[in-house]
């Protein structure tokens, strides 16, 4: 072997030796009690306070800040970050560690000014992270950064361990989508009855379901029970949505929220059972159920991803996570009602698309940090001053953070809406056995103000234009299978009288249909033919054909007696879509 490659080999055994016991030191340094200082200084309090420079690092304490004659002793030394402080934190040099003689705290707060020499980014919030001597986690202290002097100031009221450095936005951006991120995972299970889309009840009533039915994102279900179709919309996906359904429909309360699926859940669970937002969400886990009155199907029921609440929920948690970085504890204000009140009007006044803009994210940003401190400031669990300083931090980085956040949405939402339709087939009613005494009847009968219903035949003081009216019915029902759908339809003799006097003001048939399952109007069969200044013509008879009705009339010539009318006229009413239209009366 030769000489310079004997020279290279020892050279490199070296320094494979040095870097092994440097790696044992560093190790052995981390694992005990502290590290080895790097630097210090020592400095004597005297009555007018205490005043220490040394490693670009300035400490200061005013009179009486601790008794004259003890001795502030200051390092710094090289030790990383840790525990729940280093979490939103990004460190600008080495650790400082203060101690007063015997251990002792000072009796005010010191001043502590560190140069800072690292690139400072804009948007960027100053922060001193500490460990306290007698505990083994750090927080953040709010502090100040003099960018004409590349200085960052902080006022400390216990003597410990401390980073300079700047609170980090990018990572509560990660914190909130952390959050969000919780219930991408969290659906109920498939129901046995999602494949389904069709109930009948025993009666031959049949409800159908299409639309959002097959899990995306909603499996649907439906049943009958009482006159109902109940329709249960189970979750498959990891955003809130909001619901509306017509018509007529009534929500039945929310169902036990697993929370143990999810932290975040705890908060979607206060919301859903905090009036007015009991109404119309559906969140992830948690089936929903619609009632809707049979009668009055078809009906549907649509849903719109609710981009503000999946993101005010989050920014809420995340929010409530910086908060303790800065050990500052409110509780648990997701099972606040009052916070989740507020939290749920900033979400209706911020109106997110999906997806956000990025602005319109930074506005629900403030929103949630303003609840918080409303919040806080209402229950008295914090001294306004430390809170109104870390949210006065946490608001000059809001555009940070919604820029962190604006794709969030995007991400997991593969559609924004969904649609349900229901609709309805119910066995025609059999009028040849139906009670026809207590009907709807139509205001072009009598000119009325309104339609009016017949209780067991009659009605009273019912406002028209004529004044108060009484009406009934003579009894007379014709039967004919108007709509050819081989089920009779009825036509009803009803007439309206003056209140408490004589006179006749309308008379005709009311044409009743059984095919939604209960008599129900389709139109009034009226006399056509009139002569001016004579007593009200009325229909005699009439006689229902497929498609059509034909009506006899009596009507009043100029010199006849109100016994007896002369007049006699036929029209043809016509059947069609629904609506009954007369032709010329031909006398």
């Amino acid at each position: 072997m030769s000489r310079n490659r004997v020279k290279w080999s020892i050279t490199i055994g070296a320094l494979v030796t040095c870097l092994a016991a440097t790696g044992a030191i560093f190790v052995l340094a981390r694992g005990g009690d502290a590290p080895s200082a790097d630097r210090g200084a020592k400095a004597e309090v005297t009555q007018q306070g205490v005043s220490l420079t040394f490693d670009d690092i300035s400490i200061t304490g005013s009179a009486g800040v601790a008794p004259a004659g003890a001795v502030l002793s200051a390092d710094t030394r090289y030790d990383v970050p840790f525990g729940k402080g280093a979490s939103m934190f990004t460190g600008t040099g080495k650790m400082l560690h203060l101690e007063l003689t015997g251990g002792a705290q000072p009796a005010k707060p010191l001043s502590v000014r560190f140069t800072v020499n690292a690139p400072i980014f804009t948007g960027t919030s100053a922060v001193v992270l500490t460990n306290q001597s007698d505990s083994t986690e750090t927080h953040l202290i709010p502090a100040t950064f003099d960018s004409d002097h590349h200085t960052l100031t902080a006022e400390v009221d216990h003597l410990s361990s401390f980073w300079p450095g700047f609170f980090d936005f990018g990572k509560l951006s990660d914190s909130v989508k952390r959050f969000a991120g919780q219930t991408t995972g969290v659906t109920a299970a498939r129901p046995g009855c999602a494949a389904q889309s069709t109930a009948t009840s025993g009666d031959g009533t049949t409800v159908t379901l299409d639309g959002a039915v097959t899990g995306a994102p909603v499996w649907s279900c439906v049943r009958l029970e009482n006159g109902q179709a109940v329709v249960t919309m189970t979750p498959n996906s990891p955003m809130p949505w909001l619901l509306h359904a017509a018509p007529d429909a009534t929500l039945e309360p929310p169902g036990t929220v697993d929370v143990s699926k999810a932290v975040v859940l705890v908060g979607y669970d206060t919301l859903i059972k905090t009036k007015p937002y009991t109404e119309g969400l559906l969140i992830p886990g948690v089936p929903r159920t619609y009632r809707f009155p049979v009668a009055r199907l078809p009906g549907v029921i649509t849903g719109k991803v609710d981009s503000g609440t999946y993101l005010g929920m989050a920014l809420l948690f995340g929010i409530e996570e910086a908060l303790a970085v800065f050990n500052i504890d409110l509780g648990r204000l997701e099972t606040a009602a009052d916070t989740v009140r507020c939290l749920g009007d900033a979400i209706e006044a911020a109106h997110l698309a999906t997806p956000p803009s990025a602005e319109a994210v930074a506005a629900l940003t403030k929103a949630v940090l303003s609840c918080v401190s409303t919040a806080a400031t209402t229950a008295s669990r914090q001294a306004p001053g430390p809170l109104k300083v870390v949210i006065g931090i946490l608001t000059t980085g809001v555009s940070l953070v919604a820029a962190g956040l604006q794709g969030v949405v995007h991400t997991v939402t593969g559609t924004d809406t969904f649609t349900i339709n229901l609709d309805a087939r119910v066995p025609a009613a059999d009028l040849h056995h139906t009670k026809l005494t207590s009907i709807r009847v139509p205001a072009t009968l009598c000119g009325t103000n309104g339609d009016f219903t017949l209780r067991n035949g009659s009605a009273s003081g019912i406002p028209s234009r004529y004044g108060p009216l009484d009406a009934g019915t003579t009894g007379k029902v014709v039967y004919g299978d108007l709509d050819s759908d081989g089920h009779d339809e009825a036509a009803i003799d009803v007439y309206c009288n003056y209140s408490g006097g004589n006179g006749v003001p309308g008379q005709g048939f009311v044409v009743i249909t059984g095919q939604s399952g209960t008599p129900t109007p389709v139109g009034v069969v009226t006399a056509q033919q009139q002569t001016p200044q004579t007593y009200g013509s009325g229909v005699e008879r009439l006689t229902i054909f497929p498609g059509r009705i034909e009506s006899t009339e009596d009507w009043y010539r100029p010199d006849d007696a109100h016994c007896c009318p002369s007049g006699r006229a036929h029209t043809t009413w016509t059947y069609n879509a629904g609506k009954l239209t007369p032709g010329k009366p031909r006398i």
